[in-house]
């Protein structure tokens, strides 16, 4: 292996130029291929095409077409209900703009409401508003529309409440597959008219809800993160750098391997025919991260070995003699974090582990080509070189950090033990649940709409229930009627349901109108025949409402659509439970299936919990695998783990007793920060074990090992500290929580692997530790001992490196 890194050096400086032009043309490519990735966050995307949830929602859009709704509110104002002039204007308005548009293909509101009618043998179809035009209705005419309206059982609790100072309107979307592009553009277009018309000045909120807004929030609040993430951790990462270095020339370097390598990856993203989502947000703020703390590492050593040497490309070799293997082994640990991710069944948490695999290798490759092949050029003992005087006061507080780690072992252990017992004990109140809703901070307007919806209307997100007759025409015998009214009067009766509209209801409203109103019609035509008659006459007195997404084209499926709260992903479980289990026992005569896109958010909620498990539980096997072969030694693998996992289990147990839930984003940072909190481990623990095979005793092996790696860890670390910390500026609080916890675990690894790493070694391999077990802090002496075991440090110093 040191004969191929020592060719790979000579390569890349005796051929940088080529290495440069290759790495543009590389650049040109990936810019090239991933220019024209698209954004589609539909939820069908998240699962696989064979999935059976997709399989049963693709039945309902074969069967019933177009399933998905954009529901607009308005309120009437205080003292008021909604049948005055000013409201029904705005209602109307509302209405026609959204028939207007391309992407809405029926749209259900009061200003263009029908009733039923009955005259003697004939059935009619009647406007509430003349003309279905409601704008500037007399006083009459919505005193008449009051009035009919409160017994209309079409109408209440799904178009007005019944105290009737809340309306809506339902816009029915054309259905694209595996684009949201039209729904976006809808909700962007009528947000548009919305502040136009100035309905908020008029004193009126109007409120928006469905999964159309959602899906517009979800690529909005994305494409704002994007340019507000990024610059941000940018400047924060330059104003590290510089102030770090205290040159440009070093703060700028790093900067053209991470260009070069997000080129690449957007290029195989792009070959690949992934399209970002909301979930991948995250995968570029953590490539910058890591490339920052990769580059670091080289960056010091290199300008340690130029200031030795004076000749940059001697530098340039000695650099990636001592950190190829290093930092090859945190590039595959990093990669396999990510790689775990794939364990889980969401499809874009599936494609996000594949590109965050080969996002470290791709920095790998540039940081051991490109960068040395720029370093090389650097002059020997150029200002820009030297180290900085935040580098030489961390490098001193490294050559203090190995006594007071020796001399406090015990006490390091003890602290380390009553925390991983306390929080052994705190995580069995760690709460898996997770809210599609919940991805938006609180002063959403999204999120506060939907809460509106809730209590007005009893949600704006809805169940899908098909239900197989068994036979063309059989929707229409009696019988199978009657249960379906049962099992729709059940659904309604949930705490979780609204109103559900069906064939059901308007065939009871038609046999009502048709025996002249008497209540005691308002039931289930008595046989198939009258119910083919009833839904004859209703057809041919041209209502707008053909009925045609609520029972399919041979009479033979009919669909229940029910509206329910928003709820988090434990109790929509419980909730469906006890619908499938009622289904069973009172049902189960009745083929019914449930769908809808309401389900399909469920499952994705069930899929996260199941595969934040795996996915974690795959990278910490794995990984540990890896440090066994490795090093070939239990023990040393044991010394990478113990730091890298116990910050994870501490940020988790302390979620639990914040009373946090983990979702989508902490099942992203579980699996990641697994292969990213090793890495500075594989340093210190590669490094020490080096120079025990050079014949340094315990202390003076980790002495020489904080010494060379301990100054690089900490800036690696407080890199990506910062840089996490920026996620927290995201709009979608799963990137928040990314952001948080993985700062939080980083800091923590930190701590970790400069005490409790050396602690656990010089309890465990403390052959001439012992001894070496008092600092001496005092400003005015030096500790004869700590003297000593510098000079023994320094001694082998030459023959640590021959050996990297």
């Amino acid at each position: 292996m040191s004969r191929f890194i020592a060719s790979w050096a000579n390569l890349v400086i005796s051929q940088r130029w080529l290495v440069i032009i290759l790495s543009v043309l590389l650049l040109l490519a990936g810019g090239y291929l991933g220019s024209s990735i698209p954004f589609d966050h539909t939820i069908q995307r998240n699962f696989a095409d064979d999935d059976p949830k997709v399989l049963e929602y693709n039945q309902l859009l074969h069967l019933f077409g177009d399933n998905e709704y954009l529901v607009v509110g308005v309120s009437a104002p205080e003292q008021q209900d909604v049948f005055t002039s000013k409201t029904m204007n705005i209602v109307n308005e509302l209405t026609l703009f959204l028939e207007q548009q391309e992407a809405v293909t029926q749209v259900r509101s009061l200003a263009k409401y029908q009733y039923i009618h009955g005259d003697a043998d004939a059935l009619n179809i009647e406007d509430l508003f003349p003309n279905q035009h409601a704008a500037n209705a007399t006083d009459a005419q919505l005193d008449a529309a009051r009035q009919r309206i409160v017994s209309e059982a079409l109408a209440l609790d799904t178009l007005v409440n019944t105290a009737l100072t809340e309306t809506r309107i339902a816009a029915r979307i054309r259905y694209v597959k595996d684009s949201p592009a039209h729904k976006v553009a809808l909700v962007k277009a009528l947000y548009a008219y919305v502040e136009q018309q100035q309905y908020t000045e008029q004193g009126y909120r109007i409120r928006f809800g469905g999964q159309p807004v959602f899906d517009e929030q979800f690529e909005t609040r994305n494409q704002s993160d994007s340019a507000v993430l990024y610059p941000v951790m940018a400047l924060i990462m330059i104003i590290v750098l510089f102030v770090s270095f205290r040159s440009w020339y070093v703060t700028l370097m790093p900067w053209t391997v991470i260009i070069f390598a997000i080129a690449m990856l957007n290029g195989v993203q792009g070959v690949l025919g992934y399209p970002h989502s909301a979930v991948d947000q995250a995968l570029i703020p953590t490539m910058i991260i890591i490339s920052i703390g990769l580059c670091m590492h080289i960056i010091l050593a290199f300008i340690n070995a130029n200031t030795q040497l004076q000749n940059s490309a001697a530098a340039v070799k000695q650099t990636m003699l001592k950190l190829w293997l290093p930092c090859l082994f945190t590039s595959i640990t990093t990669a396999i974090g990510f790689f775990t991710l794939s364990a889980t069944n969401i499809v874009p948490v599936k494609e996000m582990a594949i590109l965050g695999t080969v996002g470290p290798i791709l920095l790998f490759i540039l940081s051991f080509s490109l960068l040395p092949a720029l370093l090389s050029f650097s002059k020997p003992g150029g200002r820009h070189l030297q180290p900085s005087g935040i580098a030489n006061a961390i490098a001193a507080l490294m050559h203090v950090l190995p006594g007071f780690a020796n001399q406090h072992r015990k006490a390091i252990l003890w602290l380390g033990g009553l925390l991983f017992m306390a929080t052994c004990a705190a995580l069995n109140t760690v709460k898996v649940d997770t809210n599609f809703v919940e991805y938006f901070k609180d002063n959403n307007p999204a999120r506060q709409d939907m809460l509106y919806f809730d209590e007005h209307f009893n949600g704006a997100m809805t169940m899908e229930v098909i239900i197989d007759s068994g036979a063309e025409n059989g929707i229409k015998q009696p019988a199978f009627l009657t249960r379906v009214a049962l099992l729709e009067k059940a659904l309604e009766s949930r705490n979780s349901t609204g109103k559900i509209l069906s064939v059901v209801d308007y065939l009871k409203e038609i046999n009502q109108s048709m025996h002249e109103e008497n209540p005691e019609y308002f039931t289930i035509p008595t046989s198939s025949n009258m119910t083919s008659q009833l839904l004859f006459l209703y057809e041919n007195a041209g209502p707008e409402e053909d009925l045609s997404d609520m029972r399919d084209f041979d009479n033979r499926y009919l669909r229940l659509t029910v509206p329910m709260i928003n709820m988090p992903a434990s109790a929509m479980e419980q909730e469906l439970a006890q619908i499938e289990q009622a289904i069973a026992t009172d049902f189960a005569d009745l083929a019914i299936t449930l769908t809808g896109v309401k389900l399909l958010f469920q499952i994705q909620d069930v899929y996260t919990s199941e595969g934040m498990v795996k996915s974690f539980s795959l990278s910490l096997l794995v990984i540990s695998l890896f440090f066994f072969v490795l090093f070939r030694s239990f023990k040393l693998g044991l010394y990478c783990i113990i730091p890298s996992v116990l910050p994870i289990i501490v940020v988790a147990a302390i979620t639990g007793l914040l009373g946090v839930s983990l979702d989508l984003g902490t099942m992203i940072v579980g699996a990641m920060t697994m292969g990213l909190a090793v890495d500075d481990s594989i340093h210190v623990v590669s490094r020490y074990a080096k120079a025990r095979q050079a014949g340094l005793d315990c202390f003076a092996a980790v002495s020489i090992t904080m010494k060379e790696s301990g100054t690089a860890v900490v800036f690696s670390s407080v890199v990506l500290v910062l840089g996490f910390s920026v996620l927290m500026l995201g709009s979608f609080v799963p990137i928040v929580h990314v952001g948080l916890f993985s700062a939080a675990i980083m800091l923590l690894a930190l701590l970790a692997d400069l005490l409790l790493l050396p602690a656990i070694i010089f309890t465990l391999d403390n052959k001439g530790a012992a001894e070496r077990n008092t600092v001496n802090h005092s400003d005015n002496t030096h500790n004869s001992n700590a003297i000593s075991n510098d000079k023994t440090a320094m001694s082998h110093d030459k023959n640590i490196s021959d050996i990297a």
